[in-house]
């Protein structure tokens, strides 16, 4: 019976086919926003020890803008 439901189209595509691409897309958007903590925290630890201001607000220049188009590259 469930796999019957999964067979059942609407708009031209089957329902099991709109879960797939669901899930693709959270998992990409999980990956991103793993990758972008990740880098954006080691970039921060990085040019907090440096003695100028110009890379702490290039980096947060860089961090409200790239967060976005990143995410609309993974889709």
């Amino acid at each position: 019976m469930p796999v019957k439901f999964l067979e059942t189209e609407f708009l031209d595509n089957e329902i099991i086919d709109y879960l797939i691409a669901l899930i693709i897309l959270i998992a990409a958007s999980l990956v991103v926003r793993l990758l972008c903590r990740f880098v954006f925290q080691r970039l921060k630890k990085w040019t907090n020890k440096t003695p100028t201001l110009l890379d702490d607000r290039l980096i947060a220049i860089l961090e409200k803008h790239t967060i976005p188009v990143v995410y609309l590259g993974s889709v």
